[in-house]
């Protein structure tokens, strides 16, 4: 994990997460009980964010930062050309080990790769992308409800943020993860 002072890394072919910053939310939310909880009313402390620069030559660390609001300029091409992506992960608790599991992440892991491709979004490795996720689920995993059925949602997704309105390749993109406290989707049962 870095420090803030050596916390920019530049890697051309893809971000690691061995250079991950975490910033720590000092002022963490109150979380749902297992009662307030339903599908996306709630998000965790902390989220994901990973750039890529073609000024700067490439992605830079990753970085867990507190859930904020994202900024993007009105020229962006995610406005005006819709070049974004999501997948949808989610992650459990299990009552046997106490620990938290993915389920499938490699198959999401594809399948967001596959869309970014499509949009001429930059490569990266699914592997590091899946192990920084790791990460950000262990630093919220107080999130994770420990109910029968019940599971953390997460959202990764990953936009061209090139600050121009000509049509061209992107300049800036970003990958975001956040996660949200899930109920079941259906309440009485399959």
């Amino acid at each position: 994990m870095q420090t803030p002072q050596n916390s920019l890394q530049i890697r051309a072919d893809s971000f690691r997460a061995d250079d991950l910053y975490i910033e720590h939310n000092e002022r963490p939310k109150k979380k749902p009980s297992i009662e307030e909880t339903s599908f996306s009313k709630f998000f965790t402390d902390h989220m994901l964010i990973i750039e890529h620069s073609e000024e700067l030559g490439g992605w830079l660390s990753p970085k867990i930062q507190p859930y904020a609001p994202i900024t993007i300029l009105p020229c962006s091409h995610v406005l005006h050309y819709a070049t974004a992506a999501f997948e949808g992960m989610k992650a459990y608790y299990c009552n046997k080990d106490g620990s938290v599991r993915l389920f499938r992440p490699e198959m999401n892991m594809a399948r967001f790769k596959s869309s970014l491709d499509r949009l001429c979004l930059p490569s990266f490795s699914t592997e590091q992308l899946l192990e920084c996720i790791k990460k950000l689920i262990d630093l919220d995993r107080e999130w994770v409800p420990q109910a029968e059925g019940y599971s953390v949602y997460l959202r990764p997704f990953a936009y061209d943020d090139s600050p121009t309105l000509g049509l061209s390749p992107p300049s800036l993109s970003k990958i975001v993860v956040i996660m949200s406290p899930s109920a079941p989707y259906f309440s009485e049962g399959i």
